[in-house]
This record gives C-alpha cells, sequence and structure tokens, in this order.
C-alpha cells in the first residue's frame, strides 16, 4: 500500500509540473467561466476507516480508491458517476490458517454542489469547496472465504444477485475541498461516507457474525480532478 500511494504521489507531482508548463495553462488565475457547464473526470486514493467487526476481531486501516466522471450544469449544481474500491484486513479469529482479506466495490450516482458559489459570490477562485450525496449498491467479498465454502464444504455460492458477495445498499455523504492548479486542473482531499443498509455479515467473515443494523465506511482520499 505505502509504494502504491507513493506512486500516486509521484504522478501528480508530475501531473503539476506539466500543467504549469503546458502552454495556455493558468496558474494562480482560473479563466473565467472555468467552473460552468462541462465534463470532469477525477480519481482518488487513500486510506478507508470504520466498519462492523465482531467483538473478538480487530480491523486495520485499508487501501480505499475512488474515480467517477460528471457533469457540471450551471456554477451551483452538477450530477456524477463514481466506482469505489474499499480494502479490509482483519484478525482470522477461530479459523487461523486462512486469510480474513475482504474487499468492497461500490458504484454510485451523486448530485455535487458547489457551496462557496451557492453561499457566495458567483466568481472564479483558486479552490472549491463542493459537497456531495448519492446511492447506489455495494459488493463485499472475500475470496479466501468463498473458496473455503465451495472447496472445504463442498457448498454451492446460490446466494441472489452476484455470487459469493454480501449485496448492499449504500447512501454517501461527502465533503471535497479543492486547490486549482488551473482551469482545467485541480488538486481534491475528499471525505466520503458511506452509510449501508443490508450488509449480512461482519468484517471478519469467517467468525459467521451477522452484521446487524445499519453499518458504514468512511474514505480519506487524495486526488486530481480534470475538466474536459
Amino acid at each position: 500500500m505505502k509504494h502504491f500511494i507513493l506512486f500516486i504521489l509521484i504522478v501528480l507531482f508530475s501531473t503539476t509540473v506539466y500543467s504549469q508548463r503546458t502552454q495556455g495553462g493558468s496558474v494562480g488565475v482560473i479563466k473565467v467561466n472555468w467552473y460552468k457547464q462541462g465534463w470532469f473526470l477525477d480519481g482518488n486514493v487513500g486510506a478507508r476507516f470504520l466498519g462492523k467487526t465482531s467483538s473478538t476481531a480487530e480491523m486495520s486501516t485499508g487501501l480505499s480508491m475512488n474515480g467517477g466522471i460528471g457533469y457540471v450544469f450551471n456554477e451551483f449544481i452538477g450530477a456524477k458517476g463514481r466506482l469505489d474500491y474499499n480494502g479490509y484486513k482483519v484478525s482470522p479469529g477461530h479459523l487461523t490458517n486462512v486469510s480474513n482479506k475482504s474487499h468492497s466495490i461500490s458504484l454510485s450516482a451523486e448530485a455535487v454542489v458547489k457551496l462557496l458559489q451557492l453561499i457566495g459570490p458567483t466568481k472564479a477562485r483558486d479552490y472549491a469547496l463542493n459537497f456531495h450525496a448519492g446511492f447506489g449498491i455495494t459488493s463485499l467479498f472475500n475470496p479466501e472465504y468463498n473458496r473455503y465454502v465451495t472447496n472445504d464444504l463442498g457448498r454451492k455460492l446460490d446466494d441472489p444477485f452476484i455470487k459469493g458477495a454480501d449485496d448492499m445498499f449504500h447512501i454517501v455523504l461527502g465533503i471535497n475541498p479543492q486547490f486549482h492548479l488551473s482551469s482545467k486542473v485541480s488538486v481534491n482531499l475528499d471525505l466520503s461516507h458511506f452509510i449501508q443498509f443490508k450488509q449480512h455479515r461482519t468484517y471478519d467473515t469467517f467468525n459467521g457474525i451477522r452484521a446487524d443494523g445499519v453499518t458504514g465506511v468512511m474514505g480519506i482520499t487524495l486526488g486530481m480532478t480534470y475538466r474536459l
């Protein structure tokens, strides 16, 4: 994970230098109307926090990544499709000879609100503060547990929707501060909280404890936005 984050930081630095040297790039002076109608892409990487486990298990901080494509309708609001990955490593519980690593993939549709434009003067700035909220589906899977069920126990994975995955619905809420390197490129800090419904088991999968009630995870990530 450390090597991967170092790689991302190198990419961010290289992109920043390129943006500053590109002809027509504006650093410190944002072109008028940059925030109006148009498409954008973003990508972020960082750490995952929280997550429900049983009283006999411990879970460390995991990798969190997300990327998306969106469209800004006007000075105040936009929409975005988002894909998230989160990793979970939990103490193994009563089966100590197996890995207890789980992974989740989340797909969300979000609305994005530009708070500074909404509550202050409508103008181009070197920075932004965005609020985003939406809903979607999450699939949680533990490959080693699936192999244990099919190979050791000789059972079929006959759960609905994605086989061998714990499928749930979620609501996502987040804050996204940005600093604009140019009219095209911004650096992001994103804080997102996923409120999850219908999670079947806790993240220490092999312990077989049901995850009753609403669950959730949080991601804190750093990345970049590129406006097309």
